[in-house]
């Protein structure tokens, strides 16, 4: 990995550096869940599982990244293997920054190593659904009761707060008498 003058990326080579491949790989991949598919970056997380001899890590971020070689091909080899070689398994393995909805969205070089394997439709994040979920509207209507049941409970209380401060006043008048 190049220098960067990115903090994060900094912290993980110094984290490689001082022999703490575990925080490197963690710190990696956390930042790779806010940041995206970066194919350079999975390829560097995917080196670091592979340094910490982790082949079916390596290989299932090889898999979506721009790497090549023989160390590269047996670990996605030994992922796949392990997933029984069967696509919904190995798309089931991969990171959600790893998935993207088209397959062009992935380099050229991806792609081919998508379709030699027969992954091209399974790696795909699904198509987003435009319906609104059944769960998301049974939330706004208990949002809904719930301000409802507040308003009423504010306005008990103040039509008490009300009440309370006219017998008061009339108490108090009682005893001016």
């Amino acid at each position: 990995m190049k220098r960067s003058r990115d903090p994060i990326l900094q912290r993980i080579e110094r984290d490689i550096q001082r022999g703490d491949y575990a925080l490197a790989r963690d710190r990696l991949s956390s930042h790779l869940a806010t940041l995206g598919y970066e194919p350079e970056r999975i390829a560097r997380l995917a080196q670091i599982c592979f340094d910490m001899h982790d082949l079916f890590q390596a290989g299932r971020l090889w898999l979506v990244s721009n790497a090549a070689g023989p160390h590269v091909e047996q670990a996605i080899e030994v992922f796949l293997q392990r997933c029984g070689n069967r696509p919904a398994v190995a798309a089931s393995h991969l990171p959600r920054f790893c998935r993207q909805h088209e397959l062009a969205s992935y380099p050229s070089d991806v792609q081919a190593r998508l379709k030699a394997r027969g992954l091209e439709s399974a790696v795909l994040l699904p198509a987003t659904r435009t319906a609104v979920p059944q769960s998301f509207r049974a939330r706004i209507v208990e949002k809904g009761m719930i301000t409802g049941c507040l308003i009423v409970l504010v306005l008990g209380v103040a039509c008490s707060v009300a009440g309370a401060v006219m017998f008061i006043g009339w108490i108090w008048s009682l005893f001016r008498l």
